[in-house]
């Protein structure tokens, strides 16, 4: 069955400061979100030149991109994911590692020099938004199981 288009656009941004091999972050920005890379330069507080790079897409590709990212993150990280929904105006934000993004792992983090996703959902979608990423998850990697089953990782 062909799931409904739960996700309206989905947007990945990384930036290159100049210590950074600015390849190495377009290949972890393509690691997150899949496609062209645009770039555009931007100037620092300090007058420094950083590269900004995002990727973006929309509609029914943008719900399966978001859907394979909800597949690759761990069990841990998509229960910290919905325990820790941050959206507003119908948009979910996520940040992922981005030194681990370059080695095709996606891991939640906190800092600064991360990889910022910002997926636009429809208000239907905004309103039951845990149900809508455990669809989209999917049961592959057991992590419907445990969420029924009401816990966390089970040790």
């Amino acid at each position: 069955m062909q799931e409904p288009c739960s996700v309206r656009s989905i947007k990945a941004v990384a930036y290159c400061h100049s210590t950074e091999d600015c390849d190495k972050v377009a290949k972890a920005l393509r690691n997150v979100l899949p496609g062209e890379v645009h770039v555009e330069k931007v100037t620092g507080y300090y007058g420094n030149v950083i590269t900004m790079m995002y990727a973006e897409a929309v509609g029914c590709y943008a719900t399966t991109i978001f859907a394979n990212i909800l597949k690759s993150i761990d069990n841990l990280d998509f229960q910290i994911l919905l325990n820790n929904i941050n959206i507003y105006k119908n948009k979910l934000f996520i940040r992922f590692n981005k030194q681990k993004a370059l080695h095709g792992v996606l891991r939640l983090d906190s800092g600064d020099d991360v990889i910022h996703v910002e997926v636009r959902v429809p208000r239907a979608a905004a309103n039951s938004l845990i149900e809508t990423l455990v669809r989209l998850r999917g049961s592959g990697r057991g992590s419907q199981e445990k969420l029924e089953g009401g816990g966390g990782p089970r040790r």
